[in-house]
């Protein structure tokens, strides 16, 4: 999925329910009708952004990285600049850093070139590390060579974990004592840490896996048809759906009336299930 901010104008990938990376406002998600619309994340503009790596000057390069900043520009300014929240010079530092991250993707092929090929193969698929908070997260680099080097923790920037704490020569591996030393010799030790961070992270991001699953679990149940909600905290015992509602009174005597003695079973439950008709 693709989200846009509508502060700064952030476009980019979007798990559930995530926050803008650069000023932490929910984001909204692109629609479809919106990508073909503008020419923006459908996929002709992958293949524009993949195509960058393969230009040969700096000016078709050039030429390329603009044409996309514009897509991105007439949707914010027809879509988005009118909304309160904007904020124009948010916006402007934005069209920096994707000028900037498409730069870089027009880089990558040069940098094969000038001999950085395997360092790059290297850090595409490596764990980095945050001087701030100590956390250490997988990053893998999409198929154009860019990575978000940004902890998903903290949001300051995360840097390569320095070979000598690898196992076993392997930038993507690394063992819980190692990574303990790494924590004591570069992160406590950098001006960027902060105490308070370092010692809530693990509770917290937890508590965020715990809130996304539950999160994805009601998208999930909703999609089946079998979680509509109710006022009671009541799940169905055999399908574990919410779609409950109480057997009243006056169904019970209407069931009674139609089926007789047989209704004696049904009376003596509480609730309904409309997604399994069970009663219980």
């Amino acid at each position: 999925m693709v989200g846009y901010c509508k502060k700064c104008g952030f476009i980019g990938g979007v798990v559930f329910n995530k926050k803008c990376k650069n000023c932490g406002t929910k984001l909204n998600l692109l629609s479809e009708e919106m990508k073909q619309k503008y020419r923006i994340f459908n996929d002709e503009w992958s293949a524009l952004v993949f195509e960058i790596r393969k230009l040969n000057t700096d000016q078709e390069k050039s030429k390329r990285i603009e044409e996309l900043l514009s897509r991105k520009d007439n949707f914010i300014k027809n879509e988005v600049a009118n909304n309160p929240l904007f904020s124009i010079e948010e916006y402007e530092n934005q069209v920096k850093k994707d000028k900037q991250n498409l730069c870089d993707v027009s880089q990558y092929q040069e940098n094969k070139v000038n001999g950085q090929q395997v360092e790059n193969s290297i850090y595409a698929h490596a764990l980095h590390y945050c001087k701030k908070c100590g956390r250490v997260v997988l990053i893998v680099a999409d198929k154009t060579g860019y990575k978000d080097d940004t902890c998903d923790y903290c949001k300051s920037k995360v840097y390569p974990v320095p070979e000598k704490y690898w196992l076993d020569g392997s930038a993507s591996l690394i063992t819980n004592e190692q990574k303990e030393l790494l924590r004591e010799e570069l992160v406590k030790t950098s001006p960027e840490f902060d105490q308070y961070l370092f010692d809530h992270r693990d509770g917290d991001l937890h508590k965020r896996w715990n809130e996304q699953e539950a999160k994805f679990a009601l998208v999930k149940a909703i999609s089946e048809g079998r979680d509509k909600g109710n006022k009671f905290g009541i799940e169905c015992p055999y399908c574990h759906a919410t779609n409950i509602r109480k057997i009243t009174a006056t169904s019970k005597a209407m069931h009674t009336a139609l089926v007789g003695i047989f209704s004696m079973g049904r009376n003596s439950k509480q609730w309904h299930c409309d997604h399994c008709n069970s009663d219980f």
